[in-house]
């Protein structure tokens, strides 16, 4: 694409464009006020002008738009082609601290840099201040406009280390998706829950009025029965002591009367 070519392009088209160049949207929309441009020149000032007005959180948010730098061996990091082992652990460790200590990814103009020489930025500006390396981040990125522009309207494809875009529009219907399902579970629980609470408040009342009769009326036949028992082995136990005594007393005294009678007769 040339810049015939891009001023050709429709507003949202060449916008996208430019999106591809840089992630502040601020940015964008500055620079798409000069649209279209007549010589490169034109277009290449409105972009340095635009980012001049660029703020803290515009400068980070075009830093998410970037790739890490030392994750790639391609395109802007070409460089990095050929590194060793060791320089790509130390590329792993040393972003892992820069950002833990800056809150951001690292951001160094890759074009034309060695794989060393960017290692070496790394660790220079590990030990500047929040305030500092903030305007560092400006400067590079700032850089990384021009040069990416330049090569769109030149003609050159070169790949862009992009990271931010794809993520974020993935993101989008997935959020919708888990939204929708919560307002249809929503519906079903309440329903469902209305007519449980009823029935089960019904079943447990009618119980408690049938137990209440039942363990009144069981408990009286049941005492009663048992004291009639214990009093019956008594009464019978005790008539059968006196009976047996009054036999054995009477065929005693008859043997003893019938002798005397024998004796007189013998007498006369």
């Amino acid at each position: 694409m040339n810049l015939k070519a891009f001023n050709k392009l429709q507003k949202k088209d060449a916008k996208k464009q430019l999106a591809s160049i840089c992630g502040s949207k601020k940015w964008q929309s500055a620079v798409m006020k000069g649209f279209p441009f007549k010589t490169k020149e034109d277009i290449g000032n409105a972009a340095k002008e635009a980012w001049g007005k660029c703020t803290k959180d515009d400068i980070l948010e075009a830093c998410e738009a970037h790739a890490v730098i030392g994750t790639s061996d391609s395109g802007e990091q070409a460089g990095m082609k050929g590194a060793m082992a060791e320089e790509l652990e130390m590329f792993n460790q040393a972003n892992k601290d820069y950002k833990k200590k800056f809150k951001h990814i690292f951001i160094v103009n890759a074009t034309g840099k060695s794989s060393l020489e960017m290692l070496e930025n790394l660790f220079e500006r590990l030990d500047n201040d929040k305030k500092t390396e903030l305007s560092n981040v400006a400067a590079e990125l700032g850089n990384i406009n021009i040069v990416r522009l330049n090569n769109l309207i030149s003609g050159k494809d070169i790949p862009l280390d992009i990271a931010a875009p794809a993520p974020k529009a993935k993101a989008k219907p997935a959020a919708k998706k888990k939204a929708a399902t919560k307002k249809k579970a929503a519906p079903k629980a309440k329903a469902a829950a209305k007519p449980k609470a009823k029935t089960a408040a019904k079943k447990k009342a009618a119980p408690k009025k049938k137990a209440a009769p039942k363990t009144k009326a069981a408990a009286k036949p049941k005492a009663k029965p048992a004291a009639k028992k214990k009093a019956a082995p008594k009464k019978k136990a005790a008539p059968k002591a006196k009976a047996a005594a009054k036999p054995k007393a009477k065929p005693v005294a008859k043997k003893k009367a019938a002798p005397k009678k024998k004796a007189t007769k013998k007498k006369k």
